[in-house]
């Protein structure tokens, strides 16, 4: 990867948001998003992300942003082979929502049990009726699946869209939110998005403070987000 370039690989959920800043700002970056699927299976984000850097003339940056968090781990032990490698230092996409690591911090203070909703989630079917109704229930029936689902959400006691104003039509993702909440008895509240961290991903500057930066030859560790 000699070509001078940065790049951006980032996860799928995270698309919208992206594009619509490179295109405001006529960002020189290369992009490639994997697949949103693997925020449930966080032990493959390595790998997926490793294929990308490794495609040598397929991916060809001197420089590469993840648009990922710690991501349960998801990201640890990736690779900087001939790139240095810029992740924001988050949790998750949440944090890169809300702006920073502190706001994200602050608010699970206030609201320990707050399952996020986006624009961006909804419209892949990743609200938690859609997942019942259409990923569950294709396996199990209705009724084991919303039993399956409602487990999963059994620690959470509100539920939050965040709002960036990214769509004109931002009431009808609020509307299913919404639905959701009302679904699984969960209180609805809805927050406001923040394009800080979102716009230095892909603009910087990467401030160690709110980014983890791994020089080329070196290793992406947990402590690097601690």
């Amino acid at each position: 990867m000699t070509s001078g370039r940065k790049g951006i690989i980032a996860c799928e959920g995270i698309k919208p948001e992206l594009t619509q800043i490179i295109e405001e700002t006529s960002a020189d970056v290369d992009c490639c998003f994997i697949r949103q699927e693997l925020h449930r299976h966080p032990e493959y984000i390595k790998d997926e992300v490793e294929a990308v850097l490794n495609a040598g003339a397929g991916f060809p940056c001197d420089e590469v942003v993840l648009g990922y968090g710690l991501c349960s781990n998801g990201v640890v032990g990736i690779e900087a082979r001939g790139c240095r490698l810029i992740i924001p230092k988050v949790h998750d996409c949440i944090g890169m929502y809300l702006g920073s690591l502190a706001r994200y911090k602050a608010m699970f203070d206030q609201r320990p049990g707050t399952y996020y909703l986006t624009t961006g989630w909804i419209e892949k079917g990743k609200d938690p009726l859609t997942i019942m109704r259409e990923e569950y229930a294709a396996r199990v029936s209705l009724a084991d699946a919303e039993e399956g689902m409602r487990e999963e959400l059994q620690y959470y006691s509100t539920l939050a869209f965040i709002d960036l104003g990214l769509r004109p039509d931002m009431e009808r993702f609020k509307k299913i939110a919404r639905e959701n909440a009302e679904y699984f008895g969960l209180e609805y509240i809805e927050v406001q998005g923040n394009w800080s961290l979102l716009r230095k991903l892909v603009e910087g500057p990467y401030d160690p403070s709110e980014f983890v930066i791994v020089e080329p030859g070196g290793r992406v560790e947990q402590k690097m987000f601690l």
